[in-house]
């Protein structure tokens, strides 16, 4: 698998790149951010609430925040950076079986959130957190 992270591809230059890690920053402000994503996330699905149903959250908020990082604000010129490729890995059917439908609710589940925790977000704004995660999400289905 070969993924280079959202620069350069599809059209997403760096100053969508550089908004949507604004837009992050924005939303890291409040220390609720990460915590309501992941009870949005939960009550999205019965299947995903049952994936987390044993799940030490406050560690899984810090795994949040650092796949986050990566994916928004990584390397950008690195071809499949050696830490997606771990978390691909982890969230496989070998690992902790997070199947690819999960993914597009996991990220409609952040833009709701990213929408009630940024007072800049809009339509457009939507636009590029979809094209600078489109990337890793199919990166990570890939894997699956």
């Amino acid at each position: 698998m070969n993924v280079v992270m959202n620069a350069g591809i599809k059209g997403v230059s760096n100053e969508s790149a550089d908004r949507v890690w604004r837009s992050y920053q924005r939303c890291l402000e409040d220390f609720h951010f990460l915590q309501e994503f992941y009870l949005r996330f939960i009550e999205a699905s019965p299947e995903v609430a049952q994936k987390f149903a044993n799940t030490d959250m406050d560690h899984q908020v810090l795994m949040l925040r650092a796949s986050l990082d990566l994916m928004l604000g990584g390397d950008r010129s690195a071809s499949e950076p050696k830490a997606l490729r771990q978390i691909a890995k982890l969230h496989s059917r070998s690992g902790v079986d997070v199947p690819a439908r999960l993914y597009d609710c996991w990220l409609e589940s952040l833009l709701l959130t990213v929408a009630r925790f940024d007072p800049g977000f809009d339509d457009e704004l939507e636009q590029a957190w979809r094209s600078e995660l489109e990337q890793g999400i199919a990166y990570m289905k890939a894997a699956y």
